[in-house]
């Protein structure tokens, strides 16, 4: 009879490096086809025998009785210098062809409404602030009805839902495990459509963490223009987006929107702790 240690050592799982980047074979997500790539790089090592990848990206493998957590370190470290130079190389997986280059668009250009979102559209992205750094993956899951109103849900890990509202991709609440983390009222879109270039808006709403009881309430002037820009996706036909607070003009919001992509490229948020900044690296849209 096996003991409690070697029971141990038959199975082990192993996330997919950083948050939720991983891969599989038949009917593969972006996540699954990523971590094949890291596993095809970092499978000879002795004792792992590969056993399966399962949809969230992790790696599961078998390893010889005897085979200490140690003895694993430099497979772990394989992984994790794969995983950065996927981020740093980009892959676009399943990329849209790049529109052509060309002025802003005129009276004559047929208007341009928020993109379709549909199951199976998956980004992938890098982000850095003085908090940290890391990679998630955004994918779509489902739709749901609140207070009338049709709302997209994508998933962020195991247990993250972002709740935006179908009509004008605008902003309203993170969950986590069922619960608000997050929220804006009204929902807040990132751009007015059909979306054209040199408009100006205004933005208003409150920023709530339920948990902590606490609300902020924001003001912002934007302006949008066509623009172009290199992420490690790709170089994209972008719609971009300015936002400022309307009190000081001090700037809030940065964002690159690439229709194709469904989705946006690049971003940069100013926060009381310093600046976010999220880049696509990868990514597959039906």
């Amino acid at each position: 009879m096996r003991s409690a240690r070697e029971r141990r050592s038959i199975w082990m799982v192993v996330a997919a490096v950083s948050l939720a980047w991983g891969l599989a074979a038949c009917a593969n997500n972006l996540a699954q086809e990523l971590a094949w790539e890291r596993w095809k790089k970092c499978r000879d090592y002795p004792g792992l025998i590969f056993n399966t990848i399962d949809r969230d990206g992790e790696i599961w493998v078998k390893f010889a009785a005897g085979v200490s957590d140690r003895d694993l370190e430099p497979w772990r470290a394989c992984l994790r210098q794969a995983e950065a130079e996927q981020a740093e190389r980009g892959l676009g997986a399943g990329r849209a062809p790049r529109l052509a280059s060309g002025p802003a668009p005129t009276a004559g250009t047929p208007p341009r409404f928020a993109p379709e979102w549909k199951r199976g559209d998956e980004w992938a992205y890098r982000w850095q602030s003085p908090l940290g750094q890391g990679t998630f993956i955004w994918s779509f899951d489902h739709e749901d009805t609140l207070d009338g109103e049709a709302f997209y849900v994508l998933r962020s890990g195991p247990t993250r839902d972002i709740y935006y509202r179908k009509k004008d991709l605008a902003y309203y609440m993170d969950k986590v495990n069922g619960t608000v983390e997050y929220r804006h009222t009204p929902p807040t879109p990132w751009a007015p459509w059909p979306f054209r270039a040199g408009a100006r808006w205004e933005v208003r709403f409150a920023a709530e963490q339920p948990a902590e009881s606490q609300v902020e309430h924001h003001v912002r002037v934007c302006e949008s223009s066509d623009d172009t820009i290199t992420v490690p996706a790709g170089t994209f036909d972008a719609v971009k987006v300015v936002c400022r607070h309307a009190a000081t003009g001090a700037l809030s919001l940065e964002i690159w929107y690439s229709l194709p992509v469904k989705q946006m490229v690049r971003e940069r948020s100013v926060f009381a702790y310093g600046v976010r900044e999220r880049e696509l690296i990868a990514y597959k849209v039906r």
